[in-house]
């Protein structure tokens, strides 16, 4: 975790946006910020402090304000507009005012929506934000998506749109192999048409903010930790408010690239099964996440068996001490048994069985001197 000690000044200079607008709100309707905080409830000193850009204004505070100072639709929406940029992470104001967003409909809404969601003060590093972007974006709204494919089905018209989408990527891929290759095989088209599905669902589901919003309120909390933080890759952790789905599917310290290779090759068989994909000459077809993610869950496998060699071997790396490393892989191993909620699909990319996956875990606490022999599994 990184602590900020201070308020950054950029930070400060939201905070006074919203202090300034407030102070000229209030001072045509009550002389004083103390005469204001009565009308409101709230303490002299706080009025003050928020008046003077140094608190972040909390939501409830803010229709108590709109509400004490009696403003008008148009004055409401503006404080609640400062309120809203003051909790921003700069990174996304940033971001939103220029092209660092491709206008794309998941990078469209699900940034904003994401940062009204509780998050640690990394979130509010400035540095790199584009790279924060990249990673928090894609691998948290991918494992939503998944979430709420478990959660509900796709209506009629969703699915009718998703076999659009995968018909189009279908002829498109296939015409361009037959331009390439004297074959008819249509094999990879299909592949094709497989792997454009988790984007499809996406779109589903983030195209409009009401529909964004409904699918980000299963997030409690959210973490983002910097490549090069202790040393590590950029990692994310996420808790969730559903009791259920937390202890099922919360993770920390995942590398972002590992949470949407997951999620993203989840979605991509559900949806492949559940719309009826199928190569025209019955071989079994998988999608390009599924394909990819075969390829990385060998090499996990044999790098959190280095990485526990190592450390009962107590060898630190030059990088990163080694125990850091297990540390890593085994968050990777709890994720990987996720894939178990599709069994056929965990068959095909995992190299072990989920019982390996167990007892790889229980090694690795063992070694970490973890309580927990299966902690999260």
């Amino acid at each position: 975790m990184i602590f900020l000690f201070g308020l950054q000044p950029s930070a400060m200079a939201r905070f006074a946006e919203f202090g300034d607008l407030l102070r000229r709100l209030r001072e045509p309707r009550f002389r004083s910020a103390a005469a204001l905080s009565k009308a409101v409830g709230l303490s002299t000193n706080y009025v003050s402090i928020l008046e003077r850009g140094e608190a972040r204004p909390r939501s409830e505070t803010v229709e108590r304000l709109i509400r004490g100072l009696k403003l008008t639709a148009v004055d409401a929406d503006k404080l609640r507009r400062a309120a809203r940029l003051a909790g921003e992470p700069e990174a996304v104001r940033w971001a939103s005012a220029g092209p660092a967003i491709p206008n794309l409909a998941i990078w469209k809404h699900l940034p904003e929506l994401l940062f009204r969601v509780e998050h640690g003060d990394v979130a509010t590093w400035e540095l790199a934000f584009d790279d924060m972007l990249g990673h928090v974006v894609p691998a948290l709204s991918s494992a939503l998506a998944w979430l709420t494919l478990c959660k509900r089905p796709p209506t009629r018209r969703q699915t009718d749109r998703l076999r659009q989408a995968a018909r189009t990527a279908f002829d498109a891929s296939y015409e361009s192999f037959r331009a390439q290759l004297p074959s008819d095989d249509p094999g990879l088209a299909v592949m094709d048409a497989a792997s454009i599905l988790p984007r499809a669902w996406r779109n589903e589901l983030f195209a409009e903010q009401r529909s964004a919003a409904k699918v980000v309120r299963l997030l409690k909390s959210w973490s983002y930790y910097p490549e090069g933080w202790q040393r590590g890759p950029a990692r994310l952790g996420a808790h969730f408010k559903d009791p259920e789905i937390e202890q099922r599917c919360r993770f920390e310290d995942v590398p972002a690239d590992s949470v949407y290779r997951v999620h993203d090759a989840m979605v991509a068989h559900r949806l492949r099964t559940t719309l009826g994909l199928a190569d025209p000459l019955g071989r079994s077809i998988e999608s390009q996440q599924e394909w990819e993610l075969k390829r990385v869950a060998a090499r996990l496998w044999d790098e959190f068996h280095e990485a526990l060699d190592a450390v009962k071997a107590k060898r630190d790396s030059d990088n990163l001490p080694v125990s850091t490393r297990l540390g890593y892989a085994r968050e990777r191993v709890k994720l990987a048994l996720r894939l178990y909620e599709l069994p056929d699909l965990a068959g095909k990319v995992l190299p072990c069985s989920k019982d390996e996956l167990l007892g790889a875990l229980a090694a690795a606490a063992e070694v970490l001197h973890d309580p927990d022999p299966r902690h999260d599994s």
